[in-house]
């Protein structure tokens, strides 16, 4: 049986979005899994970055091709956030001249908070990211933490995308390094009843403990 004619047309807009959300950063929707994620209570889940051979769908390794590629996935648009405050540009330069790649990795966390003012170091920017990687997690599709269950973000991740994120009064999501969700929603401390959640294992990640184990 056809979708209703406005289904069809919420599904088009939903994957035009989709498809525009995955253009900033190089991607298809062939490279994000297609599923839902749900951690049910009682589990705990936990996602890490795949650092050997063929990562499994969903996981992505982007490859900056520059220092704006790298602000666009995981930095903040100029002006967001105050410049950070302390010594003049030039001093810190010239301070830490004898320090290259420190250096250049003092100029990089400065130009991904604000980059302005710093255009005449895009340059060797650009060449020091050429040698990074970023990884990245992409689930075309819901995430959701039902009440007593833990998402665990290893380290090793960088991006966290996803459509819809939902997290239940009672749940937790435990990030261990610096992490960009990059959603078209979030909704938290949700308390009217959850729904079910669905039977077998996580499409994503590693299960630490499952529904209903005692910790």
């Amino acid at each position: 049986m056809r979708k209703p004619i406005r289904q069809r047309a919420a599904a088009a807009v939903s994957d035009e979005r989709t498809v525009l959300r995955l253009a900033r950063y190089g991607l298809s929707p062939r490279k994000a899994l297609a599923a839902n994620l749900t951690i049910a209570s009682g589990q705990v889940l936990r996602l890490d970055a795949v650092s050997r051979g063929t990562p499994p769908r969903g996981h992505v390794r982007l490859r900056p091709r520059s220092i704006a590629d790298l602000k666009r996935w995981i930095g903040v648009p100029d002006g967001v956030v105050p410049a950070p405050a302390g010594a003049s540009l030039g001093g810190v330069v010239a301070a830490r001249a004898d320090r290259g790649d420190a250096a250049l990795a003092d100029l990089r966390d400065r130009y991904l908070v604000d980059g302005r003012g710093l255009d005449c170091f895009e340059h060797a920017l650009d060449a020091a990211c050429r040698r990074e990687s970023v990884h990245g997690i992409f689930l075309d599709g819901d995430l959701e933490l039902l009440p007593g269950s833990t998402l665990v973000v290893g380290r090793g991740v960088r991006i966290l995308w996803a459509r819809r994120v939902r997290v239940w009064r009672g749940s937790v999501i435990h990030l261990e390094g610096d992490v960009t969700l990059d959603c078209v929603s979030f909704e938290g401390q949700l308390e009217s009843p959850p729904p079910e959640a669905p039977s077998g294992r996580p499409p994503l990640g590693t299960l630490l403990r499952a529904k209903g184990a005692v910790a």
